[in-house]
């Protein structure tokens, strides 16, 4: 069986740590003090993938400021929905995310970090 992408953009590899200290969901519920530090695997003009040993429950919401490369305008805040999740090992969840409103005058970001990922790969 062929696989085939279900991202409508391309996925660029980042190390990145983020932390997650509340989740919500649009009814009004939260969960507070969740600490939950996450490391970023994978970003594109749709979302992020990432892994953390924190149990997130899928459905859900967090806030994020997001810096893809060491230039401060660089960064994005955005709101991500968990959308999936598997389990890596025991210890290890791998989640995939989308950014919910991102707007695409912000585009001009993942333009530059393209670039940079392709100038570090000799393309």
């Amino acid at each position: 069986m062929e696989y085939t992408e279900k991202r409508k953009a391309e996925r660029l590899p980042i190390d990145l740590i983020l932390g997650v200290s509340e989740l919500f969901k649009q009814d009004n519920e939260f969960i507070k003090n969740v600490n939950a530090p996450i490391e970023v695997l994978d970003i594109s003009r749709g979302g992020i993938g990432f892994h953390s040993e924190s149990e997130l429950p899928v459905g859900y919401y967090f806030n994020a400021r997001i810096q893809v490369t060491d230039d401060l305008h660089s960064a994005f805040y955005t709101v991500v929905k968990i959308i999936r999740k598997s389990y890596v090992d025991d210890k290890v969840h791998s989640y995939g995310c989308e950014f919910v409103g991102f707007p695409s005058v912000l585009n001009y970001i993942f333009d530059d970090f393209e670039k940079k990922i392709a100038e570090k790969m000799g393309k």
